[in-house]
């Protein structure tokens, strides 16, 4: 069963932290600021434990000197170069912050945000008779760290046995739809034309040979039976003449 404790505060609100533990004795602790996998234990031959990530004890370090340890960050992995992109023909420019470029997702990183969190003691969710997960959500506004449309995020640690499966699920409005209805509808036109063009060639070209029949596969088996005629005459009139 998970295990929630208190983890301090970031800007007036509460942060907790969970404490995930396996029928193995591996011991997993998820704080919800950053969603941030907080320390890692396994247990060693001689029977105590050993912490195998990097992490911190206090709030206050995450805060002042984390690189990203062990979070979730966002809305962009990596770097954006210039911190500059373009959606629709729209330039957006972001807050850099490592040099001209904006590294994962600059100050309004999801690495900085107080997550939701729920834990999760499901028999359901896994084989294993003891599963121990924690699900943490987060939503960000359109406009927030400069980035267009509303986008919902949903992570899932589950610990079963000695492993440690990470979901994600996010949710993307506005920037991306009419993007992806004017791919969808590119990919099908052009599909279409494809299409179009393989059938009107193959029958012209293969005509009754088993090949499937386009628009153009009737003008094609009579031009193909002509010529068939024709070579046929003149292949008789040789031997005719021989």
């Amino acid at each position: 069963m998970p295990q929630l404790s208190h983890f301090g505060s970031f800007q007036g609100q509460d942060l907790f932290e969970c404490q995930l533990r396996s029928e193995n004795g591996v011991i997993i602790k998820v704080i919800n600021f950053g969603a941030i996998i907080r320390d890692w234990q396994v247990p060693t031959r001689q029977g105590d434990l050993r912490s195998v990530v990097l992490g911190f004890e206090q709030l206050e370090d995450y805060v002042e000197h984390s690189p990203f340890f062990g979070a979730i960050v966002g809305r962009v992995a990596n770097r954006v170069g210039k911190a500059r992109f373009s959606v629709d023909g729209k330039e957006f420019v972001l807050p850099p912050n490592e040099g001209q470029n904006q590294l994962h997702g600059g100050t309004e990183t999801f690495a900085r945000k107080v997550w939701k969190m729920e834990p999760i003691s499901d028999h359901s969710m896994a084989k294993s008779s003891n599963p121990c997960a924690v699900r943490l959500f987060l939503e960000s506004r359109d406009g927030e760290g400069a980035y267009p449309g509303n986008f919902r995020v949903t992570v899932t640690y589950r610990l079963t046995g000695n492993k440690l499966r990470m979901a994600e699920k996010d949710g993307r409005e506005d920037v991306n739809k009419r993007r992806q209805e004017r791919e969808k509808k590119k990919r099908m036109e052009e599909g279409k034309e494809r299409m179009d063009g393989r059938e009107e060639e193959d029958g012209r070209r293969e005509g009754t040979n088993g090949w499937k029949r386009g628009r153009g596969w009737k003008k094609g088996r009579n031009e193909w039976m002509e010529e068939r005629k024709r070579m046929e005459e003149e292949d008789g009139g040789r031997k005719g003449g021989g």
